[in-house]
């Protein structure tokens, strides 16, 4: 799986020497960040409106959980963020997942596995998108960490680039809408 530099990468590929490269967004959805994977799948051929349309989603899945921290690999966070990428349609260079393991929670009174979700995003988000977006994480999280779907609740909340901070500024700012 590969990740996509958004605004710099530490390491220059050509001469495997540490400078810092400013780009811009094309060109960060395409220059892979070498440090994450050396040899990592070419972006769809984007547009400049799907760019800016994708980097002003800005995706964030936040998980609570109780389950402890070793339950939670690097191949469930990889996993949880392409398929967060997949659901909302956008380059995974954008999709932030944060998992909370080892959390003090019950559900029903009962300290079994147990999760809460949150899924911000700018646009694809609504009625009955959130449904098929809650059918497949409800899904992954029993199936890869063995969270029934009884033992979670998630909230869908829908962001404005306004209230959205990034690169020192904010997404409105960056992409004008």
């Amino acid at each position: 799986m590969g990740h996509y530099i958004l605004e710099y990468c530490e390491t220059v590929p050509e001469k495997g020497t540490s400078a810092v490269m400013e780009s811009t967004l094309r060109e960060a959805l395409v220059a892979p960040c070498v440090s994450c994977d050396p040899a990592p799948a070419p972006v769809k051929n984007l547009t400049p409106d799907s760019e800016a349309r994708n980097a002003a989603t800005m995706p964030i899945l936040e998980v609570s959980t109780n389950l402890p921290k070793e339950k939670v690999t690097p191949e469930v966070l990889s996993g949880l963020s392409k398929m967060v990428s997949e659901i909302l349609d956008i380059s995974e260079s954008l999709c932030m997942m944060h998992v909370l393991p080892d959390q003090l929670m019950t559900l029903g009174g009962c300290s079994e596995p147990c999760a809460v979700a949150r899924l911000s995003s700018i646009d694809n988000l609504g009625v009955e998108l959130n449904k098929k977006h809650a059918a497949k994480i409800f899904a992954f999280m029993d199936k890869h960490l063995g969270i029934s779907k009884d033992r979670m609740f998630m909230v869908f909340h829908e962001l404005t680039t306004s209230i959205v901070g990034h690169k020192g500024t904010t997404l409105h700012e960056l992409y004008g809408r």
